[in-house]
């Protein structure tokens, strides 16, 4: 990878562009962008809230490229570049990533680059790019992926691959083989396909190798199916736990109900109590009973909730279903289908 240490900016090539700012490497000027000076014109789909925070995070990229945190860069560089699209974005994303040691998505975003810019790119912009395209291809790797079955899918290092020569990310399914362009180093292939045990190879590779992977796939075994969690443990739960909790609140304000009773009647028996005085207690009597009945009934419902879903845990045997389970102060609720 090209040392950009000394990159003084990474350009200043997008509509978000306000002064200009050559970036300076140790082996040639690599300015970005295309505009000289001032403002260029802004994409026309650009409402001016999202293009303010684009120039904002377009100008934190510069800052951030400058400083040697690429990928913090490349983040803010894309971000720009989705809340106003502009192909002149595209060069300061490439460079990123080509700093990053992506040799694939830098060749991707370049190309694209000069795909999108067409005539509006200068001659001399478009040589210096082919150049430092010219520089990036050797250090890609070609790797063909052989499949025992079509339909597969494959993933490098658990993401999408870049097929070659087109270079699009695609998980799709596979014919028989799939060529893909991947960085230098060591890379994860790894073959997937419903029916099948997933194959995994590790592979070292250099730049410009183009080497053949071949991964086949194995049934599973006959009479297997894959193992699911059993959807009714965790209701199953929820309402046991309501249970107890309700049963235990039911009987703590069933206890206060009984005092405050006790309190009531010995305020009636004693002298000179005074009539706001019983009522109060009368008051406080009626609520902690009602309380206490309205914790009964929901403990009451809870557990045959809690029945109800022992029983389906119990009987489970890997069914698909639906479950909708809603907890509240003294109430649950269910609904769903199986």
């Amino acid at each position: 990878m090209k040392n950009r240490g000394t990159v003084v900016a990474i350009g200043l090539a997008s509509s978000l562009v306000l002064m200009a700012a050559p970036a300076v490497a140790q082996d040639a000027p690599k300015p970005v962008g295309d505009a000289p000076t001032g403002d260029a014109p802004k994409p026309a789909d650009a409402p001016d809230a999202k293009m303010e925070e684009a120039r904002m995070r377009y100008q934190r990229g510069l800052q951030l490229f400058n400083e040697g945190n690429y990928e913090a860069a490349r983040v803010e560089f894309e971000r720009a570049y989705q809340l106003a699209p502009t192909f002149k974005l595209l060069y300061n994303i490439g460079l990123s990533y080509e700093q990053l040691g992506d040799y694939v998505q830098a060749q991707v975003t370049l190309t694209k680059y000069l795909e999108q810019g067409g005539s509006e790119i200068s001659e001399e912009r478009r040589k210096e790019v082919e150049k430092e395209l010219a520089q990036i291809r050797p250090r890609i790797a070609r790797v063909v992926v052989i499949a025992n079955v079509p339909g597969a899918q494959v993933t490098i290092d658990d993401n999408c691959g870049n097929e070659a020569p087109a270079g699009i990310a695609t998980c799709g399914p596979m014919a028989e083989k799939r060529e893909v362009l991947v960085n230098p180093g060591r890379r994860r292939f790894t073959l997937r396909k419903d029916g099948y045990l997933p194959e995994t190879q590790v592979v070292t590779v250099a730049g410009s190798d183009r080497i053949e992977l071949k991964m086949n796939l194995k049934e599973l075994p006959k009479g297997s199916v894959e193992k699911k969690s059993n959807p009714h443990v965790l209701p199953m739960g929820i309402a046991w736990g309501v249970t107890v909790a309700g049963a235990t609140t039911a009987i703590i304000t069933g206890v206060l109900a009984n005092k405050a009773a006790d309190d009531r009647q010995a305020a009636v028996d004693r002298f000179g109590a005074t009539r706001d005085e019983i009522d109060d207690l009368q008051s406080k009597t009626r609520t902690l009973a009602t309380v206490s009945d309205v914790f009964w009934i929901g403990t009451g419902v809870a557990a045959l909730a809690g029945g109800y879903f022992t029983y389906r845990m119990l009987t489970w045997k890997g069914e698909s279903g639906d479950v909708n389970v809603q907890v509240g102060t003294g109430r649950l609720s269910v609904g769903g289908h199986f």
